[in-house]
């Protein structure tokens, strides 16, 4: 990716290399991201190495998970970069597949006891009757979605997707984005017959740009700012704006928390 064509160590292949770059975990969450820009930087040395395993040059990255990560690729690689996925809400009233004898051959979004939605509302919001869908069902919505794309961009077969011939996933720690490899290597559970697998899979870990104490703040009840460390608030007063602060709890001011002693007056 930082080769140019002068550069004595660019390759001698004309192969070009379509990439698929995949945000999972907290990675999809611009709140929790310290800097997609970093992470960006990350995705460029992975293409770097990706280029030097199969001796081709990067064409495009297609990128799924994160709009804000897609715009930040879009800045500082020098690649075309473009989205690639399907609305998950088409999926909420798939039902299982079955073959002749009625073996379950694509699990099911929607279960037998859950009723239908207006799944092709144009607002997702106004649209579909949100009290008749679960969490459950929303995951299995999102699982079928990314599955379904990831086998158009990794089957040769689908004329109108481009062939992806890597996929990068950026996991946060917690998250290993192990569905995403498993599809990359042609396990994928929600397609019938044979799935598309891809040429190499890079996992890259960017679990020091994730801000797990805001994560943490939000998702445990009961906790708060007096819970965590000085070095987690200090973290968050490096990473977040001074309202972003406010509404949290913490001031922008060090030293008006009391998580430092102010200097005791020389009178």
């Amino acid at each position: 990716m930082n080769s140019t064509a002068n550069d004595s160590t660019t390759p001698d292949s004309t192969d070009e290399l379509n990439v698929l770059v995949l945000a999972t975990g907290l990675v999809k969450a611009e709140k929790y991201v310290k800097s997609y820009e970093s992470v960006a930087k990350r995705v460029d040395n992975a293409l770097d190495g990706l280029e030097a395993m199969l001796d081709a040059e990067t064409s495009i990255v297609l990128t799924r998970g994160s709009a804000k990560l897609e715009d930040t690729l879009a800045d500082e690689l020098t690649v075309d970069v473009d989205e690639a996925f399907f609305p998950w809400p088409r999926f909420l009233n798939d039902t299982a597949d079955t073959d002749d004898y009625g073996n379950v051959i694509v699990p099911a979004v929607r279960q037998e006891d859950e009723p239908a939605v207006n799944a092709d509302a144009d607002d997702m919001s106004d649209g579909i009757d949100w009290d008749k869908v679960t969490n459950e069902r929303v995951k299995r919505a999102k699982a079928k979605a990314g599955a379904k794309m990831n086998h158009y961009l990794f089957d040769e077969f689908y004329d109108d997707y481009p062939d992806v011939d890597a996929v990068i996933t950026l996991n946060c720690g917690s998250h290993r984005g192990l569905n995403e490899i498993r599809d990359a290597r042609g396990n994928n559970d929600w397609v019938e017959g044979q799935a598309g697998h891809v040429k190499q899979v890079i996992d890259v870990n960017v679990q020091d740009q994730i801000l797990y104490s805001r994560h943490m703040l939000d998702s445990n009840e009961g906790m708060g700012v007096s819970d965590l460390h000085d070095s987690q608030i200090d973290e968050l007063r490096e990473a977040l704006s001074s309202d972003e602060l406010e509404d949290i709890g913490i001031s922008p001011n060090k030293a008006s928390t009391g998580t430092t002693p102010t200097p005791a007056s020389a009178d």
